[in-house]
C-alpha cells in the first residue's frame, strides 16, 4: 500500500528539514528529510524554521500493510 508524505525544502539554503539529536533541524540529503503525515503539518513545521519560504514536496511511500 502506498500513503501519500511531505516534505520541506528551504528556499534560501536548498537544504531539508530533518531530525538531528531528536529536533528538527535542517539536513542536506533529502532521504534524511522528516516525511510529514500532512501537508499541514509540514506547512507549520515550515512556518517556525524557514525565514525566506519554503517549498512543500508530496511523495508516496510505500508501507506494509501488516
Amino acid at each position: 500500500m502506498f500513503v501519500r508524505r511531505y516534505i520541506v525544502q528551504d528556499r534560501e539554503s536548498g537544504l531539508f528539514l530533518g531530525f538531528e539529536d531528536g529536533d528538527i533541524a535542517p539536513v542536506r540529503l533529502v532521504k534524511q528529510a522528516v516525511p510529514f503525515e500532512t501537508a499541514e503539518g509540514a506547512t507549520m513545521t515550515a512556518l517556525d524554521h524557514c525565514d525566506a519560504g519554503y517549498i512543500v514536496f508530496p511523495f508516496y511511500l510505500e508501507v506494509n500493510d501488516e
